[in-house]
């Protein structure tokens, strides 16, 4: 199940981003060079940014990739994406879900069995996901939403 998520974007917009850790919005590492672990080429450019007001920036990049899972809603082509217009979340199964984020990266979210929520790989995020309203609402501790 793939929904567009307008997470990021949202960002700041009912947040008090002078009290909230500053989100890493960097482009992603390419393991090996221009590769990917898979030997996918993996390309992108800084195009500029884009303020969204309330002090929220978010890098607009143009990224190329040769993996054939690399699709758009902006391109008609597979390859290419601009992250800021095509982040999206994928429910993998129940119990996991990957998000590509506005800047270009690709994070998982793996379900605590124990409260039903969400919990990034590394711990610093927090989804919750409402089946009636099918929303998933991530959150950090410091008041980012």
């Amino acid at each position: 199940m793939k929904k567009p998520i307008f997470l990021l974007l949202s960002l700041g917009l009912t947040l008090f981003p002078l009290l909230s850790r500053p989100v890493d919005l960097s482009a992603p590492d390419t393991e090996l060079g221009v590769s990917t672990k898979d030997g996918f080429l993996s390309l992108h450019r800084e195009l500029g940014e884009i303020d969204f007001g309330k002090e929220l920036i978010l890098p607009f990049r143009l990224f190329f990739q040769s993996s054939p899972q690399t699709t758009s809603a902006c391109f008609a082509t597979s390859g290419w994406t601009i992250p800021v217009m095509d982040s999206k979340t994928t429910f993998l199964d129940e119990n996991r879900i990957e998000v590509f984020l506005p800047c270009g990266k690709t994070t998982y979210f793996i379900k605590n069995l124990a409260t039903g929520k969400f919990k990034s790989i590394d711990g610093e995020w927090e989804g919750t996901y409402d089946q009636t309203k099918e929303k998933l609402t991530i959150t950090r501790d410091d008041g980012w939403e």
